[in-house]
């Protein structure tokens, strides 16, 4: 390129020098070939410019070749796999509740007709303490309260009008144990009332209604808190 500035900068020079001589014939014609000359540089480097664009692209195509020719490539794929799979096994998570870690029935943790923890079920719940707490490290907890299709009557209605609230209420006394007995932060809980809308078995059995009234603790890992 050095050599093509000298080459430009000397026909310019050449150029100042003939447009003060006389015209004649020969002049003419030579300042014609030097005209001409200037113009096929000015070509010549647009079509160089175009060539290091070209250039530069090919190199980039070798890197490329030689990105996936060294393993890399794959290994890259395989992490943003890897990545892909867990993002999609945390969304499938969410969407059904969070993974389990246990599923209790409510009448074996409550007094019947209540939100009331039995001494049994507290010490039920002090089984699953250090697995709670364990899940919590990684994720939030979920909490769920299940019912079978029989509204609240009676007493227990003033108190729960709908398995809404008695769901939420039993959901909530699980999560409190965990908080004041074993001292674990609230934030790590997220209470959660299906009230009848996810049975498991047929409401209209005495034991499919008892399989219906469940807690269900599950974690969603990888949670903001």
């Amino acid at each position: 390129m050095k050599q093509v500035g000298s080459v430009k900068a000397f026909l310019a020079a050449a150029l100042v020098i003939l447009a003060s001589v006389p015209a004649t014939p020969g002049c003419t014609m030579t300042r014609a070939i030097l005209e001409n000359q200037d113009a096929r540089i000015d070509s010549l480097e647009a079509a160089n410019a175009d060539l290091a664009v070209t250039l530069a692209a090919y190199q980039d195509s070798i890197a490329f070749y030689d990105f996936i020719d060294s393993g890399e490539f794959a290994q890259e794929m395989r992490f943003r796999d890897s990545e892909i799979n867990r993002l999609q096994y945390i969304l499938a998570i969410c969407r059904d509740g969070g993974s389990p870690i246990a599923v209790e029935l409510v009448d074996d943790l409550f007094e019947p007709a209540s939100a009331r923890l039995t001494q049994h079920g507290g010490s039920r719940l002090d089984e699953l303490a250090d697995s709670v707490r364990e899940h919590a490290d990684v994720g939030l907890i979920n909490i769920e309260g299940h019912s079978d299709s029989t509204r609240p009557t009676g007493n227990l209605a003033e108190r729960y009008p709908s398995n809404w609230e008695l769901s939420a209420a039993r959901a909530s006394a699980v999560a409190r144990y965990f908080v004041e007995k074993h001292e674990m932060d609230e934030s790590l809980f997220r209470i959660v009332s299906y009230g009848a809308a996810h049975p498991v078995a047929s409401n209209g059995t005495p034991q499919g209604r008892r399989l219906n009234r469940r807690i269900r603790i599950t974690y969603v890992p990888g949670s903001d808190r």
